[in-house]
């Protein structure tokens, strides 16, 4: 009995194409700029002239340009999240008055401690994705592993922050009258995109102990 292989190719598809159908839109916890709906195919020819890469190169294909890009756009955005959810937190406990004690939020040390254990995990993301970025356009053979851990690294610190965030600014935070909110919800969103972190590290863990990722 011969082996079943798994063959992977991508091919560009117009989205009008006869055939394709979204199945509903995509309406979920935070991030509504996201399109990711299921689509159904039925009776769909595409030519070969639409292929990206080579036969059966697909899985080559986005690993070498589709994820390290994917990667860092990502962890751009976690980046960028979480230096707006830090500033937003810091104006508000500066801004927010305890009368009773004639004095800031801000003035508080366990208030300020979190603040700033915050940015020390925000900058340490922040630092490997200009780093990875670097790897990539060298075409430096460690940016493989370098995408792996940039991802799983800017995802959770995402998490983190904002949530120290929603903390400091208290029941003000739950309100739209400060933009923490979704800042909080949007940053829940790349832990789960694939790969996710878990699949990550575990592929962080086979790269370490000489294992084939696949």
């Amino acid at each position: 009995m011969r082996p079943i292989t798994s063959v992977t190719e991508l091919y560009l598809v117009d989205a009008g194409t006869s055939g394709i159908e979204i199945l509903g839109a995509f309406d979920g916890l935070g991030m509504r700029g996201n399109g990711s709906s299921p689509v159904r195919f039925r009776g769909v020819q595409v030519g070969l002239d639409h292929r990206l890469g080579d036969p059966e190169g697909g899985f080559g294909v986005m690993m070498s340009a589709t994820l390290p890009w994917f990667v860092l756009g990502c962890a751009a955005c976690c980046v960028g999240l979480s230096d707006a959810a830090l500033e937003q937190a810091a104006a508000h406990v500066s801004a927010s008055r305890l009368e009773h004690e004639g004095a800031s939020l801000a003035d508080l040390p366990t208030i300020r401690a979190r603040l700033g254990n915050a940015k020390v995990r925000h900058m340490q993301p922040r630092a490997l994705l200009y780093d990875v970025a670097g790897q990539i356009e060298a075409g430096a053979p460690e940016a493989q592993l370098g995408v792996l851990a940039l991802k799983a690294a800017a995802a959770e610190m995402a998490i983190e922050v904002t949530d120290t965030a929603m903390r400091v600014c208290g029941g003000a935070a739950y309100s739209r009258q400060l933009p923490l909110e979704r800042l909080f919800r949007d940053a829940r969103a790349a832990s789960v995109m694939a790969p996710t972190t878990d699949l990550l590290v575990d592929f962080l863990g086979k790269t370490l102990t000489g294992r084939p990722l696949f």
